[in-house]
């Protein structure tokens, strides 16, 4: 008897003693269905743009994808909300879900906003997403629907850090891109690794691949993630797989990446709304909103700046109309090769083509001034093509009412 007690105390003090299990080798702290799914949706001015490999705008690919994933979650299974950000407008209040409910609710997205009248503050806006969740129980599934540019406000990335330190693994954060440019792209890959948990899938590829979709489903709506199985990490679509979807552009003409539709022009876009946004009222701490459109050939035609620059020049011409008080420096820049006179009487000719074309369009002359700079500010190397290429740009900085720029 005495013998057998000994070995049973020997036994629970060997496993009292023995080392507790690496956090990758626990059961998750949430099991199941997350309590809360989160929708949290770009409502920002570049939402409204045509996405690139779709004849549709962002905004309604991405409230088309939210009709698809509601009918995914069973009536009442989890609470769901609705959120737009930029600006902020709760769709569909935190409850339990009614399909029916929130399929009505997607009725209150608008789709004919104006690109130029509103303010990316991402930053801003997951702060207030972290004051919401605060009053929340359970566990919490973000999915950020978003082509990730924000110009106003806290860095979105020190946001997310923040809200991830916060509430620890009790909040998933999982996101959609509909980044159509490097930067946004940029933006969001470094967001996406904040929860190495989270599913992160391509808009674009959403309509190309049903794995996408299904792992999408299943990490962010049906179940929440534990910390021992990160979903696969899903690669933008192929080559292959875009094959006829969209005519490839060069990056040298100032729309972005490979596969951008002449007219997307996101980046300069983002931009412009900037400009808008900086004429309708400054903002603390603002940074100036510069536009950088690329030609493609060094010289430009007599008449016109070329079909690759006009996307770009309608959004300028469209915040100079909209703010009869604001001005624009348009600065020339271009490559080293050739004399250094000639490049610099390239510059004034651009900078006179630019103007000549604004002013044509009703914009007076006197708001516009011309800074030509030929050879002398390279931004890239001018040892190779690529190099040249980006060196020759047309730069637009806002000149606001009272002579500040």
């Amino acid at each position: 008897m005495r013998s057998t007690l000994f070995l049973i105390f020997a036994i629970l003090a060997g496993l009292l003693a023995a080392p507790r299990p690496a956090l990758a080798d626990r059961p998750p702290v949430f099991a199941g269905p997350p309590a809360h799914i989160v929708f949290f949706v770009d409502y920002s001015g570049s939402m409204n743009l045509q996405h690139y490999l779709s004849d549709e705008p962002k905004i309604v690919m991405a409230k088309k994808l939210l009709a698809n994933l509601i009918h995914e979650i069973p009536d009442g299974r989890s609470n769901v909300s609705i959120v737009m950000f930029s600006p902020w407008e709760t769709i569909l209040p935190d409850a339990p879900l009614d399909q029916d409910k929130a399929l009505a609710s997607l009725d209150k997205i608008r789709t004919d906003f104006d690109v130029l009248d509103r303010r990316t503050t991402l930053g801003k806006d997951i702060e207030r997403l972290a004051r919401d969740i605060e009053k929340l129980q359970g566990s919490v599934s973000v999915l950020m629907l978003t082509d990730g540019y924000s110009n106003f406000g806290p860095a979105p990335l020190d946001c997310l850090k923040k809200l991830h330190e916060r509430f620890g693994d009790r909040v998933a954060l999982h996101f959609v891109s509909y980044a159509g440019q490097d930067q946004g792209r940029r933006e969001l890959n470094r967001l996406r690794r904040i929860d190495p948990r989270g599913a992160f899938c391509y808009g674009d590829t959403l309509l190309l691949r049903q794995r996408d979709y299904d792992q999408l489903v299943q990490t962010a709506l049906l179940h929440f993630p534990s910390d021992q199985e990160p979903p696969e990490d899903l690669p933008a679509a192929s080559p292959d797989e875009m094959a006829g979807l969209a005519p490839p552009v060069s990056p040298a003409a100032g729309v972005g990446p490979a596969g951008a539709k002449p007219g997307e022009h996101e980046e300069a876009l983002n931009l412009v709304v900037g400009l808008a946004a900086q004429a309708a009222g400054p903002a603390a701490g603002q940074e100036e909103q510069v536009v950088i459109l690329r030609p493609k050939s060094k010289t430009p035609e007599p008449q016109s700046p070329g079909p690759e620059l006009l996307p770009g020049l309608v959004y300028i011409l469209a915040v100079m109309d909209k703010y009869p008080g604001l001005g624009m420096t348009i600065e020339t820049h271009t490559d080293s090769l050739g004399d250094e006179l000639d490049n610099m009487e390239i510059c004034r000719r651009w900078g006179r083509v630019i103007r000549n074309w604004l002013t044509q369009r009703g914009v007076q002359a006197v708001r516009l001034s011309i800074e030509p700079f030929g050879e002398t500010r390279p931004a890239f190397d001018n040892a190779d093509e690529w190099g040249r290429r980006l060196n020759r740009r047309i730069l637009f900085r806002a000149k606001l009412p009272g002579g500040a720029q």
